[in-house]
């Protein structure tokens, strides 16, 4: 039994030093790569090649340097990224939220602790992986589950709320948007922070303008978003931390889905 209860303690001071070396592993990777890209802005030169670089790097960030995820996004963001998360809170409607793209839960972590009947969806075992213990560490119940925000494990009508901070790519897919609809209940609303801004001049203004590459030099997001089957608006929120966008989809109390996302306003 103690030999037994030495390997088990070996193991977990092995994956310990396994989890900091790769967070110090993707912090570095991170800064080089930031470093590379402030100097192109600086220089006024645009590289595809850059995108791809950075492009990699933010999916390494969610799988094999999750560790490293919450320093990187405080560095990029001047420490205004669960702020800038924040943002979605007054935009919930009803008690039944679905979080997809948790990432490390801070924004589950929050909505439990509200009182919200939370639930929160990651394709990365790596970030369902630090939601859960961050969840347990807090008392909070463990309302984590994997999955494909484009295929919901959840039945029809199930949630108020669908919100997501940031999210990846699949947000433009209209499949995610059909499978919002579905378990959306009538009334039921989306709410997605999709970018922000500082609006800094040095730090986090520099790195903004350089992560800007990634859609050619665009700081804000392109008025041509649609919602799929569900109707909307696009909101721009300027604070103390800066200016974030978000858009509002929503199902109709009829069950009838409205037209694509046709306005905005501020």
């Amino acid at each position: 039994m103690a030999k037994m209860a030495e390997k088990s303690d070996q193991r977990v001071r092995w994956n310990r030093r396994r989890s900091r070396r790769l967070a110090v592993g993707g912090l570095v990777l991170a800064s080089s790569v930031l470093l590379i890209a402030a100097r192109l802005v600086l220089s006024g030169r645009r590289r595809p090649l850059l995108a791809v670089v950075l492009g990699w790097l933010f999916e390494r960030l969610y799988h094999e340097f999750a560790g490293s995820y919450d320093l990187v996004s405080w560095l990029v963001s001047g420490g205004r990224w669960r702020a800038w998360q924040m943002a979605a809170m007054p935009l919930l409607t009803g008690r039944r939220i679905l979080e997809v793209g948790s990432g490390p839960g801070h924004l589950l972590a929050q909505l439990l602790s509200d009182g919200y009947d939370a639930i929160g969806l990651d394709r990365s075992d790596a970030m369902q992986r630090q939601a859960r213990s961050r969840l347990i560490r807090s008392g909070l119940p463990a309302s984590i589950v994997g999955g494909d925000a484009r295929t919901l494990p959840f039945p029809s009508a199930t949630f108020d709320t669908v919100v997501l901070t940031f999210p990846a790519p699949f947000v433009r897919d209209v499949a995610f948007w059909n499978e919002t609809a579905r378990v959306l209940r009538p009334s039921g609303r989306v709410v997605v922070v999709e970018a922000a801004t500082s609006n800094t001049v040095a730090w986090p203004g520099l790195v903004e303008r350089a992560l800007a590459t990634l859609l050619g030099g665009v700081t804000q997001p392109p008025p041509d978003v649609s919602c799929g089957p569900l109707g909307g608006r696009r909101l721009q929120i300027t604070n103390q931390f800066g200016t974030i966008w978000a858009v509002v989809a929503e199902k109709s109390g009829g069950g009838q889905e409205k037209s694509a996302l046709t306005d905005s306003s501020k």
